[in-house]
């Protein structure tokens, strides 16, 4: 029988909009995870900064550091088996109410000195597909330990009940693009949530969620899956052909040139 959160998982999930799941994935493909993100992070054909699959993001020193891979399914096996683990597949598809695909999946290093993330719901990027926001569950998975000192992700409970930003984004890469005001992350104090290597928190499009700078001298890797409810087909390629437009034209603009995917 395939694996199912309970209805007490569910009711939490749908009042909270996040729910964090202790040790859902087992010792060996854990294991095997931290071997092929090692792996991934030190191909210095991976790290061009001219890949689209590769995203920098600034350090407090002032530089930039090459901090994700979106996406990372087709990298390594690992990689392919975490996505489709009973227990994964299980979980989204109990919180969209049936059969899923995979829409997005990425790995964010979160390195060391690397820069945080704004509070922000995914939707806001995602809101022209056609789904709605309750049809895209997000799924993030630790590899590191994740603590308040290396920039753990904080959620914001309750507020992913509707879209908070409705303003139309004319920089969809920049820092402080997207955010969700300030006055409605003060209706709700936000949880930041410590996390043991193969913890997941499952957390909806709405949901929002920021992260602080990593504090400390070692990575604070992350998996972030997101599926999307089957009902509406399976819209991860038009999707990644949207997305690799508007990075070249912003790295275009920026003067990059010779981009290219691997």
């Amino acid at each position: 029988m395939a694996y199912q959160l309970t209805s007490s998982q569910l009711d939490h999930y749908r009042r909270d909009g996040y729910l964090h799941l202790p040790a859902v994935i087992g010792p060996d493909l854990l294991a095997s995870l931290d071997g092929e993100c090692r792996r991934v992070q030190s191909d210095s054909s991976l790290k061009d900064p001219r890949n689209l699959r590769a995203v920098a993001r600034r350090t407090l020193a002032g530089g930039t550091v090459i901090d994700r891979y979106d996406p990372i399914c087709d990298l390594s096996p690992s990689f392919e088996r975490l996505i489709h683990d009973d227990r994964v597949m299980g979980v989204a598809s109990s919180v969209v109410g049936g059969p899923v695909h995979l829409f997005k999946d990425k790995l964010i290093f979160k390195n060391p000195g690397a820069y945080g993330y704004g509070a922000h719901q995914d939707y806001t990027v995602w809101r022209d597909l056609p789904i709605p926001a309750e049809g895209l569950i997000s799924i993030l998975i630790a590899v590191d330990p994740a603590t308040a000192e290396n920039g753990a992700v904080r959620f914001y409970p309750g507020l992913h009940h509707q879209h908070h930003c409705e303003d139309e984004l004319k920089d969809l890469f920049g820092p402080a693009s997207g955010l969700t005001p300030s006055n409605v992350l003060a209706r709700a104090p936000g949880v930041l949530i410590d996390l043991d290597p193969g913890d997941a928190v499952i957390f909806s499009s709405l949901t929002p969620h920021d992260s602080a700078p990593n504090q400390t001298e070692h990575t604070r890797r992350a998996i972030f899956l997101t599926f999307s409810d089957a009902a509406y087909g399976d819209l991860r390629l038009p999707y990644y052909a949207n997305f690799h437009q508007h990075l070249r034209q912003d790295r275009a603009a920026a003067g990059e040139t010779d981009l290219f995917f691997r």
